[in-house]
């Protein structure tokens, strides 16, 4: 009889549908504050300012790639820096033929082409729209298909202001947000004089737009001669090998160098290894984590980097270069 009355009161008060209603009242609460978290990381990403716990939230707090971070399709390079951040300048110094357009047309590839997780603009300062294509078509295989791939190739003029209204355009038209440009001593600067000058300018220009905008730029740079004068195993450079400009190393988020020794012909590493198609990847600024180095496998057929089927990371020391 008691079961009865139970069920009666439960039949007119509607008790039996209040667990689920406040289930579905918890997922709602629980979307809506996921929708204005999310609104809140955007805004905070667009207009660099927030209060402190917003901030921390958005960039500290995440332990995961978010949507603010490319990945570059090398999983040991990502796990060292983290990937491609938006906002960021990121130089990559080479000598001549050591690899910086090869390295680079590899992250682009990776980045559209493999990962399709962002669209890229791809500008050459050195070669034609033509040459450009007909290096990235020898990198691709059979599964990686053009018509699907958010890549842009680009040859404007090679002067600044020319190239920020390319990369605007692109951003605009084409939501690009990874740019590369190779390589930054290809710039047309109309007085030789004040080539310093003119290089500065232009490196704190593209900065500026990687901020504002929100976008990630690579370029390229050639290494001082320097390098080739030092003896046997010494051949790593350093962030003063930098050429022409003491701006690169000043503005640039990250810098990675490439370092080949077979290059320079020496066959065998330090420890009696071979060095045949092994190239150094040298992370030697990062502002935001860790210095450090990881190995990458240069694909002579291919002229391109792909990773190693296993590898070793050597993890340098938490970086001091940071800007607060």
């Amino acid at each position: 009889m008691k079961d009865d009355k139970i069920d009666e009161l439960k039949k007119v008060f509607d008790l039996e549908e209040i667990p689920s209603k406040l289930k579905a009242s918890n997922k709602a609460q629980q979307k809506k504050a996921h929708q204005l978290s999310k609104r809140k990381m955007k805004e905070v990403i667009e207009n660099q300012a927030g209060r402190l716990d917003e901030v921390l939230a958005t960039f500290i707090d995440n332990k995961s790639p978010t949507e603010f971070d490319i990945p570059t399709g090398f999983p040991d390079l990502d796990k060292l820096m983290g990937g491609l951040r938006l906002g960021e300048l990121v130089v990559v110094g080479a000598r001549p033929s050591l690899g910086k357009t090869s390295f680079l047309l590899s992250l682009a590839r990776n980045i559209s082409f493999r990962q399709k997780s962002s669209a890229v603009l791809y500008i050459n300062l050195e070669s034609t729209l033509r040459q450009t294509a007909e290096r990235l078509a020898f990198m691709l295989k059979e599964k990686d298909k053009p018509k699907e791939a958010p890549f842009y190739i680009s040859a404007p003029e090679n002067c600044i202001e020319a190239i920020l209204d390319e990369i605007n355009t692109y951003i605009k038209d084409k939501g690009v947000k990874v740019v590369f440009i190779d390589y930054i001593q290809m710039l047309q600067i109309p007085d030789d004089n004040q080539r310093n000058r003119s290089l500065t300018t232009a490196i704190s220009a593209l900065k500026r737009l990687s901020r504002e905008k929100q976008v990630s730029v690579v370029l390229s740079s050639q290494l001082n001669r320097s390098i080739e004068l030092r003896s046997g195993y010494s051949k790593r450079p350093f962030l003063s090998d930098l050429r022409d400009s003491g701006s690169l190393e000043q503005e640039a988020d990250k810098v990675i160098f490439l370092n080949r020794l077979e290059y320079f012909g020496i066959t065998e590493d330090e420890n009696g290894d071979s060095t045949k198609g092994v190239v150094e990847i040298l992370l030697a600024k990062n502002r935001t984590g860790f210095s450090g180095e990881v190995s990458l496998k240069f694909v002579q057929e291919t002229v391109s980097f792909e990773s190693w089927p296993t590898s070793e990371n050597n993890w340098g020391e938490l970086n001091t270069d940071l800007v607060f």
